[in-house]
């Protein structure tokens, strides 16, 4: 008995069998998964197949499809438009003022915005060294008339001795003696020419001091409005306006300037004369005006001509500076066919209108934009007034594209609102 039980207690556990429900367990919940994962694979992706295979096939559709497009006729433009430009106000005249001589300020009479007639005393300079200047250069203008009575004299008294000598005959005067004498006389004659020539020079610089002298007192070059005061009293002011700042800035306001840049496409249709509406921004009143200068040359840089519209302005409402709208009825000069701007086209080729043709085929035309009013433009060449427009084109119309047209009723032919 004893053996027995030894021999059964030494068996390995390894060769004990487990239970045949415990061991595929692991297995079933594998195989469930994946079924999972397949099932939910296929909810997700067949749909959308689907969808991407039904889209190809709509897109297909369209493709083969003529496109639809409205269409409408243009208009054609009035005779005369109005042309709308911004415009800014300048003075008439304006310029800065500056000192004639150099000095310290006495006084000065006027202010910022005060209004001066023409010569009206502005500032007085203290300058004492050109004062100094001025009496020695009369002091020396008095000593060189001195000097030409003295020559005056001296040539009288030569001329006397040649006379005698000449008067006396060659047994009591010789020839020496009578040229010796004639040469007297012609230096006394150069003398004079020289004491002349000086005055004349002293002269001319006391008169040039004489107008340093009266530039002391600074007056108006004309009526306007000081704009501008730079100087206090006693402060050193010099001459000349290179470096030199200027004492006042001087501006006639009435009437004032209004500078316009007409385009290029309208520039031919301005002339001297025309009347004007100048409108300040943020005001509703309008003054009318008048274009006075045409600069008849466009600038290369804008491609615009500098237009000049003259505004009385007697009560000063309007102030240089002023940032204004400008209308002005021009004629067109040719006809001109109105059409939505929602119809342009850029390409690389410029600005294009899709138009229908025969056959219901697009053609793209290249045509040339005269005036931009916003929503409409004006055409001035490349269409016709036949030609049916695709308004809104889209982007794939190209040159001999089949549409199908849905006819846009035609818009009455009335100005454009500027």
């Amino acid at each position: 008995m004893n053996r027995t039980s030894s021999a059964s207690a030494d068996l390995p556990a390894a060769s004990v069998p487990e239970p045949v429900g415990r061991r595929g367990f692991p297995l079933v919940l594998l195989l469930v998964a994946i079924v999972v994962i397949a099932a939910l694979f296929l909810v997700g992706w067949v749909p959308r197949l689907l969808q991407q295979k039904s889209l190809a096939a709509i897109t297909e559709q369209t493709a083969l499809s003529a496109p639809r497009v409205r269409v409408a006729k243009p208009r054609v433009a009035p005779p005369s438009t109005v042309l709308a430009l911004p415009g800014s106000v300048v003075a008439e005249r304006e310029t800065g003022i500056y000192a004639r001589t150099g000095g310290f300020v006495r006084s000065w009479k006027v202010d910022l915005g005060d209004r001066v007639a023409k010569g009206e005393l502005l500032a007085e300079i203290d300058a004492p060294e050109v004062i100094q200047e001025l009496a020695q250069a009369k002091a020396a203008l008095g000593q060189a008339q001195a000097g030409v009575e003295q020559a005056k004299a001296a040539l009288t008294l030569t001329e006397l001795n040649l006379k005698r000598f000449k008067s006396l005959g060659p047994d009591v005067a010789t020839q020496q003696d009578i040229d010796t004498r004639q040469a007297d006389r012609d230096g006394a004659a150069a003398n004079l020419g020289a004491a002349e020539a000086k005055t004349a020079a002293d002269r001319a610089s006391v008169g040039r001091l004489e107008e340093l002298v009266s530039f002391t007192r600074v007056t108006a070059p004309f009526a306007g409005t000081i704009t501008q005061r730079s100087i206090e009293l006693g402060n050193l002011v010099t001459a000349g306006s290179g470096t030199a700042q200027a004492l006042f800035r001087l501006a006639q306001t009435d009437p004032v300037r209004v500078l316009v840049d007409v385009p290029q496409a309208s520039a031919q249709a301005i002339a001297v004369g025309f009347a004007a509406k100048v409108r300040p921004r943020g005001r509703d009143e309008a003054f009318a005006g008048e274009v006075k200068h045409i600069a008849r040359a466009l600038d290369q840089q804008s491609r615009t001509m500098r237009v000049e519209i003259e505004v009385p302005n007697a009560d000063a409402r309007l102030l240089p500076g002023m940032y204004v709208q400008t209308t002005m009825s021009v004629p067109a000069g040719r006809p001109l066919l109105l059409v939505s701007a929602d119809a342009l086209m850029q390409s690389g080729q410029g600005t294009q209108l899709a138009v229908v043709g025969a056959g219901d085929k697009v053609r793209l035309a290249d045509v040339v934009i005269a005036v931009d009013y916003g929503a409409d433009v004006a055409i001035s060449e490349g269409l016709s007034a036949d030609d049916r427009v695709v308004l809104n084109p889209a982007g794939r119309l190209v040159e001999g594209l089949a549409v199908e047209v849905i006819p846009a009723a035609d818009a009455p032919a009335a100005p454009p609102k500027p």
